[in-house]
């Protein structure tokens, strides 16, 4: 999960755009959980909210 919103953080914080934000689908499984909260600092650092959307199976 962090590859990709490593990614979307490198497009997203040059942008000059009057709204970024993140979508961010998942499964809500991940294996590099640090990184992906360290990238979260980031994104608020930028000012890019990151909209969660989490899929499960009851």
């Amino acid at each position: 999960m962090a590859k990709g919103l490593r990614q979307a953080l490198n497009l997203l914080k040059n942008e000059n755009m009057s709204i970024r934000r993140a979508l961010l689908f998942t499964d809500g499984h991940t294996v590099d959980e640090h990184e992906c909260r360290e990238l979260a600092q980031q994104f608020a650092s930028n000012n890019i909210p990151i909209t969660l959307l989490a899929i499960v199976r009851g």
